[in-house]
């Protein structure tokens, strides 16, 4: 094997465990998605006075976006919430698809 064709293998995988992958895109459009069919927004939207916005969430999800567990820490904050009817509806994958979603931006 060439230096060429290591350097391109090399590539090839950084790219697979990029971010920025087709699928790490599709995992964050469909957090997006499931933020709206979930309605989300319709409690945590700009100017919400009963409960915190996506804005401060997505923030708070952007400070801890240094890995699974910080995830899950929002995951296990949602779940003390669990009084919320809503919060309950939403399985653990939609959950985290969600704040995977919030942590890259929510854009």
């Amino acid at each position: 094997m060439t230096l060429l064709q290591s350097a391109g293998r090399v590539l090839g995988v950084l790219l697979l465990l990029s971010p920025w992958t087709p699928v790490a895109s599709a995992q964050v459009s469909d957090g997006a998605r499931l933020a709206s069919d979930h309605g989300c927004l319709n409690c945590h939207c700009a100017g919400s006075k009963s409960s915190p916005t996506l804005e401060s969430l997505t923030k708070k999800a952007a400070d801890q976006r240094d890995g699974t567990d910080a995830v899950q820490h929002l995951l296990d904050e949602m779940h003390e919430k669990s009084a919320v009817t809503s919060h309950r509806r939403v399985s653990d994958p939609s959950a985290l698809a969600i704040l995977r979603w919030m942590a890259q931006g929510a854009h």
